[in-house]
């Protein structure tokens, strides 16, 4: 084994050798903790999700505008009847 996983180990498990346990957490009122617990909720789930629905609302809807479009110039006529050609200017105008 290389040394730096011999101290490793050591270092890892001091504990279980000299049989000393700690308890680390956080002391909070009632109160202080459901408060802080709501802001992360917010901050980490409700905030991101509300951006993430309205990024996907704004391209569902800019896509919608671009369909209709190209729908609307496929009516008009402005595309010819050679199928080389129609695919060539939907290209063009869909994409």
């Amino acid at each position: 084994m290389d040394g730096s996983w011999v101290v490793a180990n050591i270092m890892n498990n001091t504990n279980l050798i000299l049989k000393v346990y700690m308890e680390c957490g956080e002391e909070w009122d009632i109160k202080s903790r459901k408060v802080y617990t709501i802001f992360i909720l917010i901050l980490t789930y409700i905030l991101p999700l509300f951006l993430l629905i309205c990024a996907y609302h704004k391209v569902v809807k800019v896509m919608g505008k671009a369909v209709q479009k190209c729908q609307n110039t496929e009516k008009d006529g402005l595309f010819t009847h050679n199928r080389n050609s129609r695919i060539k200017a939907k290209k063009r105008v869909c994409i």
